[in-house]
């Protein structure tokens, strides 16, 4: 069925306002915009806009076409990562910083009741787990929340945290949007039950492989002809998996390279201090054992460290929103997601016929289908990702077949029109209601 006016027409000149908490362009408002500009096509009188805690990325969703974007108030995001895992509870730095937020956040909360006050939405749609206090603001003012669960909730070694947050956000939301079945799985049975499941959807004609020349991608970017690349979308991240991906490619054959895209952070510090030295040590004894779940401590230096042994074999790019370009202009795409998290370069790659290399987290475990749309290997096991970089590079059949199979689970799953439609639902859903109890 396609969309059509009739179909929407108690939607329009309904006012849903997202909010957007994060500083800098990556995944999460990129599917944003991708939805923004969804449903502005379907329904175009339906009022959508954007409330951004950070000025910087005004500019980043005017480029949608009719999209209205507005200054919000800052927001306690430190807070909301302690909250959903994302941030260790014990590290004393961001712990303070978590305090501090969250003694401020009754003042936030009413600054917050205030803008959407004046603002009267008819929906608020949250675009992270970490708005807390956003929730809690359009709560209080009857406004039905839709809450964009896209991250997967994590708690502890206990899952304390993730048991009450999961409990906070069913309280609250009118609807939740999980972007994959994991992130469903992690909230509490209600929520399971409340939450549907809708991918993050992408324009599929921007990639389709027949688009885009490979010597002329490469030369786009001044990346060499002759070399094997592999590209990894993020940056420095520690959640990227950067030093991971360095330290195999140090044990990979010479041809093959990086390509690296997003923001990177150069360290002051060249020379590695025995301070520092010991607290990797530490560290990698903490992560063996299980105390701690990732590597995180001076993520950056440990990266350039391991960088500067293959510095020739790495291709910095910077942040580019031509992603098909890129992935056109390269072999493999590697995610080294070190936290379990649903990203869009698996399924950008997918859609442009790539084959994909991934970090086995949970969330990938039950997406990538080993093997025939994806290669799935330990998160700090660099042999196993330098000899899953070689498979590819010297198998071109197998390097085909996983970017077909890849293909046709992106054509059935990632599709904007499709997902908007739901997303659209959805809203439809809770008007109606909202309609019959008046």
């Amino acid at each position: 069925m396609t969309f059509g006016n009739d179909e929407w027409e108690h939607l329009k000149g309904k006012k849903v306002i997202f909010i957007h908490h994060g500083s800098a362009p990556g995944g999460a408002p990129t599917s944003l915009r991708n939805l923004c500009d969804g449903l502005l096509r379907q329904v175009p009188e339906l009022n959508i806009q954007v409330a951004c805690a950070f000025s910087p990325m005004i500019p980043f969703f005017r480029e949608c076409k009719g999209l209205v974007v507005k200054q919000y108030i800052g927001l306690p995001v430190n807070a909301g990562k302690k909250l959903i895992g994302f941030s260790p509870l014990w590290h004393l730095p961001t712990m303070l910083n978590m305090i501090l937020q969250f003694l401020l956040s009754p003042r936030v909360i009413a600054q917050e009741t205030s803008w959407l006050k004046n603002e009267k939405p008819d929906l608020v749609h949250l675009n992270s787990s970490v708005l807390w206090t956003s929730a809690i603001a359009a709560y209080r003012l009857g406004v039905p929340v839709i809450w964009h669960i896209r991250e997967t909730l994590k708690g502890g070694r206990w899952n304390i945290r993730r048991r009450l947050y999961s409990r906070f956000i069913t309280s609250r939301a009118s609807a939740i949007i999980a972007i994959c079945a994991q992130n469903a799985k992690q909230l509490s049975t209600r929520g399971q039950e409340q939450a549907a499941i809708v991918y993050n959807g992408i324009n599929l004609n921007d990639y389709a492989p027949d688009r885009f020349d490979k010597a002329e991608a490469r030369h786009h970017f001044n990346l060499p002809d002759d070399a094997f690349l592999v590209l990894s979308l993020g940056g420095d991240s520690p959640q990227k998996g950067l030093w991971q991906i360095c330290r195999a490619l140090n044990y990979s054959s010479e041809d093959i390279h990086l390509v690296l895209a997003g923001a990177t952070h150069a360290s002051k510090q060249e020379a590695i201090s025995p301070l520092t030295k010991a607290k990797w040590t530490t560290e990698d004894i903490l992560v063996k054992l299980g105390v701690l779940q990732n590597h995180t401590w001076q993520y950056t230096q440990r990266a350039e460290q391991s960088a500067r042994k293959v510095k020739d074999r790495i291709h910095k790019v910077g942040f580019s929103q031509d992603v098909p370009r890129l992935l056109a202009a390269c072999d493999v795409l590697v995610f080294g997601g070190t936290t379990p998290h649903f990203p869009r370069p698996v399924y950008e790659a997918w859609a442009m016929g790539k084959p994909i290399i991934a970090f086995n987290n949970a969330v990938l475990q039950a997406e990538v289908d080993h093997g025939i749309n994806g290669l799935l290997v330990p998160r700090d096991d660099v042999n196993a990702l330098s000899e899953a970089l070689t498979t590819v590079k010297n198998d071109p059949n197998l390097a085909k077949r996983l970017g077909q199979n890849g293909k046709r689970k992106a054509l059935s799953r990632f599709d904007q029109s499709a997902n908007t439609k739901a997303v659209l639902n959805i809203y439809s859903k809770i008007l109606s209601s909202l309609k019959k109890k008046d």
